[in-house]
């Protein structure tokens, strides 16, 4: 079993590749194998690893075709067959310093993940360092609950013991959450995570959306870059630019403190207007308050107004509609009662004429000539 595993992923024709493998291999410690997880690699690409794995025996490249996404199931195949106590993750654009294994050995001895204390270098030579303590346990919330990663591949450490003790190792992740960030999470999320943060930067990340495609000018910033790997006026130099940028940010925050604490002072005259404002406020709520209740007043009482009103007027209804019925039905009777006077009256002046001769008569004689 060797002292360390560094982790090499890459599927696309990269000239960066030779250079990111030279500092792998130019470690302090030199117990390490270096495995090279090819994700469908061209075959310059493979022509390369071929080489360097034949110069040095500590290489082994994993000639794998495309996996989904980022050939995250490949990497998980590469460490089910590693070798080393401590894994370490490197791009095949990036740099590690000298003594980044050395650094990730003494730093695992009181944990099991190792965060790098990344240089993140810019196209325009600017570097910083991104803030972020995975140590701290809200960073930790944050890199769980939110789409922000402020740990790069490059420069992550764990323990092997540790990433078989997942219940799931490298695997796709989905669409919307990026690949590095997927795998950290299940790192923070097991039961047994124990995470440290290197005590000094160990390696240089060049952020690929930051620069152009051109894989010969890629090649000439790193080189440029590599050649100070070993070189401790160097190093020491980008140290200070860390140390100045981070004390423009300092500067900043201080500038910003200062802004609320003037605010902060400003307060107290502040906070009395608004309670001069607050208990006028409070006055007028009162008033309101109290004309409302004289408006539910006002209505309970027009509400009842309304309801004996509706209740009087529903009883007259119902007398004038038995007042109505009972003269429909005097009307009738009337009717029926004219009706019967009307016929006795014609039939009694029938009987009338009928009595007398002269209108009998001819009657009379009508019927027997008929």
């Amino acid at each position: 079993m060797t002292r360390a595993t560094i982790l090499v992923p890459t599927h696309a024709e990269r000239p960066t590749l030779a250079l990111s493998l030279q500092s792998a291999l130019r470690q302090t410690v030199r117990d390490i194998e270096v495995i090279v997880v090819g994700d469908g690699c061209p075959g310059s690409t493979r022509d390369l690893v071929m080489q360097v794995a034949h110069e040095d025996e500590r290489v082994r490249f994993f000639d794998l075709p495309k996996g989904e996404r980022h050939g995250e199931a490949h990497r998980h195949a590469a460490l089910e067959r590693a070798t080393g106590e401590v894994v370490t993750y490197l791009s095949d654009d990036d740099l590690l310093y000298p003594d980044h294994v050395e650094v990730a050995l003494d730093t695992l001895k009181t944990a099991n993940f190792m965060a790098p204390r990344a240089c993140f270098v810019f196209p325009d030579g600017g570097v910083c360092n991104y803030d972020g303590d995975i140590t701290r346990p809200w960073w930790q919330t944050i890199l769980q609950s939110e789409k922000r990663n402020f740990i790069p591949l490059t420069g992550v450490a764990h323990t092997l013991k540790f990433y078989r003790q997942l219940s799931q190792g490298w695997s796709p992740a989905p669409a919307d959450v990026w690949t590095d960030l997927f795998m950290w999470r299940k790192f923070i999320g097991h039961s047994a995570f124990l995470p440290a943060m290197a005590p000094h930067v160990t390696c240089l990340v060049f952020p690929t959306p930051s620069r152009a495609s051109d894989p010969v000018e890629r090649h000439r910033e790193l080189a440029a870059w590599a050649l100070g790997l070993t070189d401790e006026r160097a190093r020491n130099t980008v140290d200070r630019r860390l140390l100045v940028e981070r004390h423009d940010k300092a500067s900043d925050c201080r500038f910003h403190l200062d802004q609320h604490r003037a605010q902060l002072d400003a307060a107290p005259l502040e906070t009395a207007e608004l309670r001069g404002i607050t208990q006028q406020q409070a006055t007028r709520i009162g008033e309101l308050h109290d004309a409302l209740r004289e408006l539910n007043a006002g209505k309970e009482n027009l509400a009842d107004e309304l309801r004996r009103t509706t209740e009087a007027c529903a009883v007259a209804l119902a007398d004038a509609s038995a007042r109505l019925t009972s003269l429909s039905q005097s009307e009738a009777s009337l009717r029926a009662e004219l009706t019967l006077l009307r016929r006795s009256l014609v039939w009694r002046a029938r009987q009338a004429l009928y009595q007398r001769a002269w209108v009998r008569e001819p009657f009379l004689m009508l019927k027997r000539l008929l």
